[in-house]
């Protein structure tokens, strides 16, 4: 198909549904069109995607384990169709999924080489130039000639990669592939896939090493439960994407802190089940219950949320999910001024309840946790939410959700410590912030030599860092002070760290220089301030625990005061120059 000329992918309006059956026999009798009533439930792991990408773009693609990144990129390669939607690509497509794709494991390296280039119509001594130019850049001459199934999977990595892109491709698609590869090669893979951006191919590049794709892409898509929730500049990406991981760092931190180690088992955590049902309990007749949002919050920070009649709302791979059995009074999914939903409401269903459940960690206290419901008021009988009780093994009504009949979308926050339902407001914490806040900063900015507040510097002009913070408790033992210095590409260019004689609470002031005679030259720049309680130089397993993070909140830029073509680099050494005559 044609797109548009400046774009090489188009993704409308596209949603992706599969049927997941209780029996084999209900599979059969639907594939053969001998099924007289829906025997099926219906998971959609993509729902309502659009996407523009711009030929040339390197766009890196992230989030968790199931959040529908395959899903969507196997559309885009045309291994699986949409359900709904259309998908434009303009150009030949490379996709490397999974390791081999393609190859056969009996035949040798060189022999996979002659059949991928075969496939593409390239023989003869075009394909030997380029059968010679893979072989090198993989460096795998001493075992070209090797059955492929003796390969490691590093091995297999360098050949699968340098074939995909030795023909350069017009979009290339790379998931997770790279993972397997050492982090020599590594490098080399990001540097040809810069140049092949450079040479006006399309890469859409799918990685949990946030760094690499900082380092590739100049744009960031996150994917999660099935939708875009975050699409712009890799950086902004990154951080927002970092922050939902930081959150549910801090709850293990929490579980490690109270004496619970938690594994993601069934040992560690406990399902919090709910459910809506009619004060005369039973499912309402005739005008239901239209549910759009519930959000679940721990210590007023967002832990999970489920959006009903959208992706993945019944997946158990999730947080929290709610149960579309044909026992269970929930509708299909429906649409309702641009926003999905569910109706509760009398569908038949064996029980008269609609249910869902969170998975939370066992440590947590229910006097910790809030909702929030998003619903439409509109509908007949008076609705109870209700949370299980196990230890008595019954629902406890939690809320009345009374029609006021408003005909608008409202949103009931519940509280399950009952003196102070309706009372919590929701708080969240910045992605760019994070830490137990003992101590907090004030505020924060830099300054040049005549002690005016500046942000774009000349090479070799000293900075000052300016930080105001205040202690809000005594602390037990003297804190580390720190700042971390960043390239526009996300490399680390300095890690400065030095324990600070604070303890007492009250405002302090902290002036830093950054002076050195190896001056950064022309670049932008970013600067994450710290305050750590510890610091372990020889463990970088786990993250140094913090007072306070500002994360890359800082960002000042370096001119050189002249316009040169070359690639100057990052730093201005000092060099000193002797010459004699021979």
């Amino acid at each position: 198909m044609t797109i548009s000329s400046s774009y090489s992918i188009e993704v409308r309006n596209v949603s992706k549904m599969y049927k997941k059956y209780n029996s084999n026999f209900n599979k059969i009798l639907d594939l053969l069109g001998l099924s007289f009533s829906k025997n099926y439930e219906e998971f959609w792991p993509l729902k309502d995607i659009n996407l523009l990408i711009k030929k040339g773009e390197k766009v890196g693609i992230i989030g968790r384990n199931g959040a529908g990144k395959t899903t969507l990129l196997s559309m885009i390669s045309d291994n699986i169709k949409p359900t709904l939607g259309t998908i434009k690509v303009d150009g030949k497509v490379n996709a490397l999924f999974v390791l081999g794709t393609g190859f056969h494991p009996e035949f040798s390296g060189r022999e996979n080489i002659k059949s991928s280039l075969a496939f593409q119509g390239i023989t003869g001594k075009e394909a030997k130039k380029i059968e010679k130019e893979i072989i090198e850049f993989s460096e795998l001459e001493e075992f070209i000639d090797q059955p492929l199934k003796t390969y490691s999977a590093g091995m297999y990595t360098r050949l699968a990669f340098t074939v995909a892109t030795a023909i350069k491709p017009e979009v290339l698609i790379i998931d997770e592939i790279l993972g397997a590869g050492d982090a020599y090669f590594n490098a080399k893979a990001l540097e040809r896939m810069d140049k092949l951006t450079n040479s006006g191919a399309t890469v859409l590049f799918v990685s949990h090493d946030l760094s690499s794709v900082q380092k590739i892409c100049d744009r960031c898509i996150w994917i999660d439960r099935g939708k875009i929730r975050e699409d712009g500049k890799t950086l902004d990406v990154i951080k927002s994407y970092s922050a939902d991981v930081r959150r549910r760092e801090e709850l293990r931190l929490l579980s490690q802190n109270s004496g619970v180690k938690l594994k993601n088992n069934d040992a560690d955590t406990k399902q919090l089940l709910f459910r809506f049902i009619t004060s005369n309990q039973t499912a309402p007749k005739e005008k239901g219950l239209k549910v759009h949002k519930i959000s679940l919050y721990i210590k007023d920070n967002l832990f999970s949320e489920i959006l009903l009649g959208d992706s993945m709302d019944n997946s158990i791979e999730q947080d929290g999910y709610i149960v579309t059995n044909d026992k269970i009074n929930w509708s299909e999914p429906l649409k309702q001024d641009d926003k999905w939903y569910r109706e509760f409401k009398d569908f038949g269903g064996e029980y008269t309840h609609a249910i869902g459940i969170f998975t939370i960690p066992k440590v947590i206290d229910n006097d910790d946790i809030s909702f929030k419901i998003e619903y439409f008021d509109d509908f007949e009988d008076e609705i109870l939410f209700e949370v299980y009780d196990n230890n008595y093994n019954q629902y406890n009504t939690i809320e009345k959700i009374e029609n006021i009949s408003t005909n608008k979308w409202n949103i009931l926050n519940i509280n399950l410590k009952k003196e102070e339902q309706n009372t919590t407001q929701i708080e969240n914490n910045s992605d760019d912030i994070f830490g137990t806040k003992e101590i907090e900063i004030l505020n924060y900015k830099l300054f040049s030599n005549n002690e005016e507040e500046k942000y774009i510097y000349y090479i070799g002009e000293t900075i000052t860092l300016d930080i105001e913070l205040i202690i809000n408790k005594n602390l037990q033992k003297n804190p580390y002070f720190g700042y971390m210095l960043f390239d526009y590409k996300g490399n680390v260019i300095n890690n400065f760290y030095q324990e600070i004689n604070i303890q007492n609470t009250g405002k302090y002031k902290i002036l830093n220089k950054i002076n050195n005679s190896c001056y950064l030259k022309a670049n932008t720049f970013y600067i994450s301030i710290a305050f750590y309680k510890n610091i372990d130089e020889y463990d970088n397993s786990k993250p140094w625990e913090s007072y306070i993070v500002y994360d890359r909140k800082l960002e000042f830029k370096i001119e050189s005061g002249r316009k040169v073509a070359i690639d100057e680099g990052m730093f201005d050494l000092i060099d000193e120059i002797s010459m004699e005559r021979l």
